[in-house]
Formats: structure tokens, sequence, C-alpha cells
């Protein structure tokens, strides 16, 4: 199940997440969404503001939780972490507005009341009442459980924040299996193989991703997410590809892979830097392959790192769509109107809204 926790900046929303997923290990939580961006929309403050209208995308199948506490104790924790309080969305001028506009979206809108904790009461008790309130909402939901078969939470994110309008109960899982294919193809379908042999009679996306640069021999390609450890002749021939110790964390493996890379891409001249990220989802079903389909965005590659959104090879890739920012650069709502994983998921998405109508008549 997707859960989204909302509220002002410096309520403590990090850590109430990290505890809730603890307890709610297969569930998704997502930080700052469709009422972080309602709290954004530009009718507020005009005659007649319809709240319906500005929490356009509300899903009934999502579980929205907000927190709240005095605009000081967020300021103190703001202060803590090493930002400044003094800038936008910081400050105690914008503190007061939108946690004022947070209380009355919990109450004001037609869809459902949204439960509000204030964080500067008892943690536990807090956690005692909203997993109570999530309990309570599973149990008036009828989710399809859907496994999604991936290792890297960058990933995950971005997977649940395009299919979560479905209602999907979706449940990622990490399993070690070994990626032997020498395409992105042949790693997603071993990967899909891999999780359909522990979730029986149950659906199973998986996918595979990969950057290529045709200067590169293709490279990183198929070896996209351990290139940093693949051993290559001096053609750019692969020779061997050692296994690495399992990991769900792929943040240091993204430094390596990135380290590597941008050394070769060095050689490259500027004119001869053509990219693209490719990607390859399957959706399968003890064993059979149901659904397939695979989509590129094209751009160049640069020998250094910009942005720190995104993850993998996102700081060193420039869409031919993005005006000169690398994909690290854009936030995720900019980054998924041109991705690649958006597009090929937006199909993904379609036929499961195809099976759902067709077996709920």
């Amino acid at each position: 199940m997707i859960i989204e926790i909302d509220g002002n900046d410096g309520v403590g929303k990090t850590t109430y997440i990290k505890r809730l997923q603890e307890i709610f290990p297969n569930d998704i939580f997502l930080d700052r969404g469709l009422l972080s961006k309602a709290t954004l929309h530009a009718d507020w403050g005009t005659n007649g503001l319809d709240y319906d209208k500005i929490l356009d995308g509300f899903n009934d199948n999502i579980c929205y939780i907000l927190l709240d506490t005095y605009p000081e104790q967020s300021q103190e924790r703001i202060l803590k972490r090493g930002d400044r309080i003094d800038v936008p969305y910081h400050n105690m001028e914008d503190l007061l507005k939108f946690q004022k506009r947070f209380k009355i979206l919990s109450t004001s809108n037609s869809k459902r009341k949204i439960p509000m904790y204030m964080t500067y009461m008892d943690f536990n008790d807090n956690i005692s009442r909203i997993v109570n309130y999530i309990n309570g909402f599973k149990q008036g939901k009828n989710f399809m459980e859907v496994i999604v078969g991936t290792t890297n939470k960058g990933k995950i994110r971005e997977i649940a924040s395009i299919l979560s309008p479905l209602g999907l109960d979706l449940v990622p899982q990490s399993l070690d299996i070994e990626e032997i294919g020498k395409t992105i193809e042949e790693n997603a379908t071993i990967k899909g193989m891999g999780y359909c042999n522990n979730n029986k009679d149950k659906f199973v996306i998986c996918e595979d991703s990969g950057l290529v640069i045709p200067e590169l021999n293709g490279l990183p390609g198929a070896y996209s997410a351990r290139f940093h450890s693949v051993k290559l002749d001096d053609n750019l021939n692969v020779l061997f590809v050692p296994k690495e110790d399992f990991t769900t964390d792929k943040t240091e493996h993204d430094r390596l892979n990135n380290e590597r890379l941008i050394e070769l891409i060095k050689k490259i001249p500027f004119e001869k830097r053509n990219a693209y990220f490719e990607v390859y989802f399957t959706i399968m079903k003890n064993g059979v392959e149901l659904f397939k389909v695979t989509k590129q965005s094209h751009g160049f590659v640069i020998d250094e790192l910009k942005g720190k959104n995104g993850f993998g090879y996102d700081p060193i890739f420039v869409g031919n769509d993005t005006f000169g920012k690398t994909y690290a650069e854009l936030d995720s709502a900019r980054k998924n109107l041109r991705s690649h994983r958006k597009a090929a998921l937006n199909e993904v998405g379609r036929f499961f809204a195809e099976y759902l109508k067709n077996n709920n008549n």
C-alpha cells in the first residue's frame, strides 16, 4: 500500500517514516506528495476556493497522513540539521502560512478527512495512533497485491509514484538474483523468473535499465548496475563480471559507477557523447510473461556530476529536452514528464487498468 506522510518542513516526517517502515516493511512510504503540492496551488487567496480542485489527483487507495507541530519547533529541527531558517518554506511567515493550509486541507475537502498528528506530543503514543489508523485503512480496502522486484530504493519510489493511482498493493522485495544477462532484456527476464519462484500465483513487476553510450561499445548497458567492477579489455569488451555482495542501498555503487564512467567519457570528444537510457519492464505470473515493454530516453553524457535528485547515472545524463540540465537537476515531476521509465510505466499501468476492469465486472 502507498502511504503519504506530509506536513511542513521540520515537523519530523523522516523520523516518523523510519519508525513506520519498521512496522510496515512491505508498504511504500512517500514523503511530500499530493498535499504539499496542493498547498502551493495558485488558487490560494482567491474567493470561493475549490478544495477539491486543488486536491486534483486525490486517490481513495492511498493512505494520507499529516504531521504538525509548533513552527518554533520546526525551526529548531531545521537548524539542528544545519539548514537556514531565513529562506522560503523555513521562515516563520511561510511555516505559519503552510501550517494553516495543511490544516484546512485535512478537514475542508469532500474526499476524506485526513488525520493530523501533533509531533510535539509523545512520539510512541503518536506512532501507536498512526499504526491503528493505517491498519483500519487497510481493512477497508481490497487491494490486488503486486510484487515489485527491485532492490533499488530510487526505482521503488519512482514506480510507486507513477502506479499508485491504480490502488495496487505494491509490495517491494529485495532478492539476491545474479544478473548474468548480456542485454537489458535478458537481465529483466532473469529477475522476473527469480521473483516468480518466490511468489507463487502473484503478479510480479521486474525491470532492468541501463545507460547506453555507443562510443563506448554500448557500455555500461546491461552492466550499468555494477559497472565499477566489470573487467574490460583495451577495446572495451567485457572480460569478466564479478559477483558482488548483496545490498539494497545502491548509493555507494552509484558513486563508484559514475566515477569510472566519467574517466572513460573524458576521452570521448563532446560531439560523440550521445547516449540513451533504456528500460525493459516485464510483468510475470508463475513464470509466464504476460506483458513487456521497452522505452528509451535520448541525450548525451557529461564528464562531471550535476544535481542531487534521481539516482544511478542521472547526474551525468543530459536529455535532448531538458534544456541543458541533467536528470539529477530535475525534480521528480519534470523528470517523469520525459522519463523512459515514466513512458514504460504508463503502459504497465494500462495493462493493470485493463486487467482490473475485466476482472471486476
